[in-house]
Order: C-alpha cells, then structure tokens, then sequence
C-alpha cells in the first residue's frame, strides 16, 4: 500500500516540476520582452503586472505542493521564484522612467474619492432599460447600452428581473465588473462597465452569451469559473485570462496569458501573446480569434495555436487539445453577421413582458449558441 502511495506522490513531483518548469519559462521570457526596445510602451505596464501576479501564484503552487515535493525540491523552486522576482524588479526599474528635478508638492486639501465596485448580480436594484444613456461611440453600442438585463437564478425556476446602473454609479466607471449565476441569458454590459485596470469575473454561466466585446476598455484581469454551454465573447484582457472548468463552450477570447484548468469539450478563438498553458484539461478545439473580433495590431506574436499542456508529460503532441479544422470554424463574415445580430436583433429574454415574447427570445438565443457551435 505504502509503495503505491510512494508511487503516486512521486508521480505527482514529476508532474509538478514539469509544470514549474514551464511556467518559469513563460515567464523568463515575458521577463525579457520588458526590456526588448522593440516592445511597445503601453505594453511594457501590462507585461510587468502580468509578471507579478504570475511570479505570486507560482509562489502559491510551490507552497500548495509542500505534500508530495521534497525539501530539497521546495528549497529549489523558492530560489528559482527569488530570481524570478530580482530579474523582474531589476527590468522594472530599467523601465521606469528617469526624473531629473524633483519639486515640493504643497499639502493636498482633504477629498474623499468613491470608487464605484458594482456587480452584475440579482440583489442589484432593477430599473428599466430605457433609463440607461446610451454611448455616443457607434450605433452598435447605442443599441447595445439599452439591453442591459440578467435573469437571477432560483431553486426551481427563473424568474425575469431587469437590471441597470442607477444615474449616480453610470456617470464613472466601474472598478471591476462580475456576472454570476445565469442560466439562459443574453449579457452585453454596457461600453462604460469598466474603466482602466478593472477586472471582470464571469462564474457560473449557463447556457448563455455573455458578449464584452463592446467595452471601453480592455480587461486587467478576467477570471472564469464553472462555464457550461454557453458562449463567451470577452473584450482585449490586458494580463492573464484563468478559465476554469469550462465544458461544451466556445470562447472568444485575445488575452496576454491564457490559462486553462479542468476544461473539456470547448472551442476556444484565441489570440495570446504567449503559450496558453493547460492542465487538467480535455478535447479542446483551438482556432485564431475571428477577424472581426481581432484589434490587435498585427505586429504582435499570436501563439494560439502553441499551448503547453503541463498535464501530459509523454513525448509526442498531447491528446488534449487540437487545432480545429478550418471547416468546422465559424466563417469570418458569420462572425460579422453574429455579432450585428447579437447587437440589433437579439435580446434577452429578461426583458420580453409575456410568456410567449420570453420562449421567442430564448429561441433566438439557443439558436445563435448552435450557430457559434455551442452544443446544446
């Protein structure tokens, strides 16, 4: 018994190390990608702050991992993570830029600042659709801003309820922007949801859109969690994309770090400007982000196509993901259609006032997850 406890924990090192391993690469280059002078300025902030939060949570896997690693394997990666972390703050500071005169500010007056953090959640008060002031940046996001609705979830069934910023929070915008607990809903916050460096959250989605295509501003950090049959288009993320257990999804997504973890059966259209990485994760379907969809200058590396997958250790390509098949890819000009529709023509069914206006709305949406290739 104890030689196939032995067996498993060793097993569970090897497996480990090779994905340490990994992810100190992904790293040590993004590292020098800082200090390239033929990296774009703006990216440079994003690279580091990527950095950072990858160099903290590979911190926190060395210690969730204390069980089945050695001492002398603990001690090993905790110098690797120091260096990491010398390296970067040494990069950061070659960045930073150089001040020569430095003045003597007078004492600020005292002000309060509010920050307005609001979630896209069923205890937010609900008011109607047509109060929201619609974005002046296209006619896609005029439209857009008015169908601003979720439908909250319940033991047995769900019930509509219409949801939109109150005019005091819709005048700044939000920190971080989170949608939870939907089941058949058709999602598309409004462009000025989020401001700079916010984070959005997606958790427990099913069989639902969710389209952030149309904001202001890119993502700092976009977390997905428990993602069933349903699809996801996200907008630019600025750093790192975690996505965790997706299944029978497609997800549209162009992200500086794409991290997958217990994910099965989904389409992802990808742009990452460096290897997605994988674990635990089975029969993925990888394909570029459509053109449409696509504001990345083209310039920038696309490493879609080059994941690492530190679940499989064996020599050989893995059997857990795959290159979908240029035929079985949604067009380019059906993405086009697609999202006009998803902006004109499609609305959810939260906001429809009868029975019958309500199972029409859902159809149309079922029948744009079939068009995405959402098996339903």
């Amino acid at each position: 018994m104890s030689t196939n406890v032995d067996g498993d924990e060793t097993k569970s090192g090897e497996r480990f190390a090779h994905r340490f391993e990994t992810e100190q690469a992904g790293l040590e280059k993004l590292i020098e990608q800082v200090t390239d002078k033929s990296t774009v300025v703006n990216e440079r902030g994003n690279m580091i702050n990527a950095c950072f939060m990858g160099i903290a949570r590979l911190s926190d896997d060395v210690r969730d991992a204390s069980g089945y690693t050695t001492a002398y394997d603990q001690r090993s990666y905790s110098q690797a993570i120091n260096s990491l972390r010398q390296r970067l703050e040494a990069a950061s500071r070659s960045q930073a830029p150089k001040s020569k005169f430095t003045f003597k500010n007078r004492p600020a007056k005292a002000s309060s600042v509010t920050v307005v953090n609001r979630k896209l959640t069923d205890a937010e008060s609900s008011t109607s659709p047509s109060d929201i002031q619609p974005s002046s940046l296209d006619h896609s996001s005029t439209l857009l801003s008015k169908r601003v609705t979720s439908l909250p979830p319940s033991a047995g069934s769900v019930s509509p309820n219409s949801l939109s910023s109150d005019p005091a929070s819709s005048k700044a915008p939000l920190s971080s922007l989170s949608i939870e607990s939907k089941s058949e809903v058709h999602i598309m916050p409004p462009p000025s949801s989020i401001g700079p460096s916010s984070p959005v959250s997606l958790t427990n989605i099913d069989h639902s859109i969710i389209d952030l295509s149309h904001l202001n501003y890119p993502s700092a950090l976009l977390t997905m969690v428990n993602i069933n049959r349903s699809l996801i288009i996200c907008n630019i993320v600025d750093s790192a994309a975690h996505i965790t257990n997706a299944t029978h999804s497609v997800i549209v997504i162009s992200s500086l770090q794409v991290r997958m973890h217990g994910c099965s059966d989904c389409i992802v259209y990808l742009r990452c400007r460096s290897k997605p990485l994988f674990e635990n994760c089975t029969n993925l379907k990888l394909a570029p982000l459509p053109a449409v969809l696509d504001r990345s200058p083209p310039s920038i590396p696309n490493y879609w196509d080059h994941p690492n997958d530190i679940s499989w250790l064996h020599p050989g390509p893995s059997p857990n993901w795959s290159v979908l098949a240029p035929n079985d890819r949604v067009p380019d000009h059906d993405w086009h259609a697609m999202h006009y529709e998803l902006t004109t023509h499609i609305v959810d069914s939260a906001s429809c006032g009868g029975d019958t206006e309500r199972e029409r709305a859902r159809g149309l949406q079922r029948q744009m997850l079939l068009r995405a290739g959402v098996p339903l």
